[in-house]
């Protein structure tokens, strides 16, 4: 019983301890006390202490006379309404600017579904801040993500986390994963805002089947489900820089976006470039600016901007031209429907002027085959262009030979309202004139002036 009046008296002492000058610290609990000559205490075991907006749990303490400096040791907990942070040692201290807390040793800030953990910290009460340094990781619970860096700054007023020695980052969901690599990055937890300040890379992967992603998933094993699941495509995209918002979508990149796209079960790959790019998941619509090009196969679009909408529908401005295999095809703008399973036109529509050029045989590149008009239609068949009409002021050309490897033995000039040309397996199957028809035959002698009526 008189053990239980010691304990009694040193919690008594502890609480009602008082503060001088700039003390910061306030003990409410520890189960033993020592003093030393200079005022200074030692307390251990269950030792309570209240700092800043903490209240501080530890084995053992070691704290100066006017309570403005303490040196925390194992087991160290701090702990305030949405934050709490484990470590081997802290030392807290009060400055001319304000309180400082030095953490060392397997250090780990929980706050929600993120956790953060490294070797060393410090928790700056004069800007907010909070850093976390050497073998950074941080672990992010609700949408699966890892970060790793040697690093990282929370800002707890404003939340935001950035670093400027990011190393990488992965994500997974049951449908893809990635994985970024970068430098420098800058993420707003409220805005949902990540930046991207340098040349960033980002490499994805579709799973072919969806995988199990549930929310005790651990970020730590990413990797391993993406080395083992089988991938129905794989993509790399890397800019100068960008801004990403999260729920919903919304990024724009700049600085030579580039991307590659490779789809393993069809032995396909897409690439992609542009000035700039931006995203918008509300209005369903991608953007992109200056020296726009794709390639898919034989097929490739450029233009000075292009639109992209989530119903597979592409709009092509400035100077826009398609090529695909010997065929070519310019105009003012042009609207391009995409198939539902990949990046390639079902069908599409030319705008002013268009101009559709073909050089059937390498053999002779003079001999182009040449539709001309106010608007053109295109249909597309297994890759493959199967008809075109060319309405208002319709103008085609074409040379007539027998096979591949005979010469042709004659052109054609045809004028009219419209112009129908069907193709079989990329050559002229037939031609059908509609309202006002013309034409002229130029026999193999004089077959090549048939250009020159066509360029008038």
């Amino acid at each position: 019983m008189k053990c239980v009046h010691i304990l009694m008296l040193i919690n008594l002492l502890l609480i009602s301890c008082p503060a001088f000058g700039q003390a910061v610290l306030k003990i409410h609990n520890a189960d033993m006390l020592r003093q030393n000559q200079f005022g200074g205490r030692t307390v251990y075991g269950n030792v309570d202490i209240e700092y800043d907006i903490y209240r501080v749990r530890c084995d053992s303490a070691v704290v100066n006379k006017d309570m403005s400096h303490a040196v925390l040791f194992r087991n160290i907990q701090f702990t305030d309404t949405s934050r709490t942070i484990f470590c081997d040692r802290a030392t807290l201290s009060e400055t001319r600017a304000g309180r400082l807390a030095y953490l060392s040793g397997n250090v780990r800030i929980i706050e929600s579904d993120l956790i953060i953990t490294g070797k060393e910290a410090s928790i700056n009460e004069i800007n907010n801040r909070i850093t976390v340094t050497d073998s950074v990781i941080a672990r992010y619970y609700e949408h699966p993500s890892i970060l790793f860096s040697d690093d990282l700054v929370y800002e707890t007023q404003n939340n935001i986390i950035s670093s400027r020695t990011l190393d990488s980052v992965l994500y997974i969901d049951s449908l893809r994963y990635y994985r970024l690599f970068t430098d420098i990055f800058t993420y707003d937890t409220e805005k949902k805002l990540l930046t991207l300040e340098n040349r960033f890379r980002i490499r994805s992967g579709e799973f072919k089947n969806a995988v199990s992603v549930t929310p005790v998933f651990e970020p730590e094993n990413i990797c391993a489900v993406a080395r083992s699941e089988d991938l129905a495509s794989t993509a790399f995209f890397s800019a100068d820089r960008g801004s990403f918002y999260f729920d919903p979508l919304n990024f724009s990149v700049s600085g030579k976006p580039n991307l590659t796209r490779i789809t393993h079960t069809e032995n396909d790959t897409i690439f992609f470039n542009s000035d700039r790019l931006t995203y918008n998941e509300t209005e369903e619509k991608g953007v992109a600016t200056g020296n726009v090009r794709l390639k898919n196969n034989q097929l490739i679009l450029t233009s000075g901007k292009a639109a992209y909408y989530t119903d597979g529908t592409v709009r092509l401005y400035h100077d826009p031209l398609i090529t695909y295999s010997h065929h070519e095809i310019s105009g003012d703008s042009m609207r391009i429907k995409t198939s539902d399973t990949e990046l390639f036109p079902e069908d599409a529509t030319v705008f002013g002027n268009p101009v559709y050029t073909a050089v059937p045989y390498e053999n002779t590149p003079e001999e182009k085959n040449i539709l001309k008009g106010r608007l053109m239609d295109l249909w597309f068949l297994n890759k493959e262009i199967s008809k075109i009409i060319v309405s208002k002021e319709a103008e085609a050309l074409y040379f007539i030979r027998e096979d591949e490897m005979s010469p042709s033995r004659a052109s054609n000039y045809l004028l009219g309202d419209t112009v129908e040309i069907r193709f079989l397996d990329g050559a002229i199957e037939s031609v059908l004139i509609k309202g006002g028809c013309e034409g002229i035959y130029y026999p193999e002698i004089i077959r090549m002036n048939a250009l020159k009526k066509i360029k008038k």
